[in-house]
Parts: structure tokens; sequence; C-alpha cells
């Protein structure tokens, strides 16, 4: 019974600590909680755009701008252009 709970233990440890797992994908464990302006933002500012920057181009994003801005991104824009076709700012 101890051998196998300090299996569990040490595979949990691994899991929680190991660095290959942390940055699996663009988007964190917690990113699911994030709202969508938020997640815009922090592509955008991720890129080396300032804070206000990223707020007046992410301004009006909604639930469907993560999937747009990752069309666009995969067609070759930097966060800030796709984030700017997605939500519709034109200046």
């Amino acid at each position: 019974m101890k051998k196998r709970f300090l299996m569990i233990l040490v595979m949990a440890l691994f899991i929680y600590i190991n660095p290959l797992s942390i940055r699996i994908s663009y988007a964190g464990i917690f990113d699911i909680f994030k709202d969508p302006v938020e997640l815009c933002m922090d592509r955008v500012m991720d890129m080396g755009e300032d804070p206000y920057s990223a707020a007046r181009v992410c301004n009006g994003a909604n639930k469907s701008t993560k999937k747009c801005m990752d069309r666009v991104m995969d067609m070759g824009e930097d966060p800030y252009s796709a984030a700017r076709a997605c939500t519709g700012k034109t200046n």
C-alpha cells in the first residue's frame, strides 16, 4: 500500500514539475477561464506591443476571435494584424 502511494506521489510530482509539460501549446492550463479580450491582449503583448496598444486593438474581441486569430496567423500575419482583422479595427 505504501509503495503504491509513493509511486502515485512521485508520478504526480513529475507531471506537476516537468518542464516539458509547462508550455506544450500556446494556451496555458488556465486559459479556459480567461475572457477573449485577455487572451487577445496576451497574444499581442507577447509580440512586444505595449498594453495600451494591445487593449486598443483587442477591444471588442469575442469568443470567436481566438479561432479567427489562429487562422489569420496561420496565413503568416503577426498577432497584432490578426487582432486588427478579427476585431474589425481599420485604424
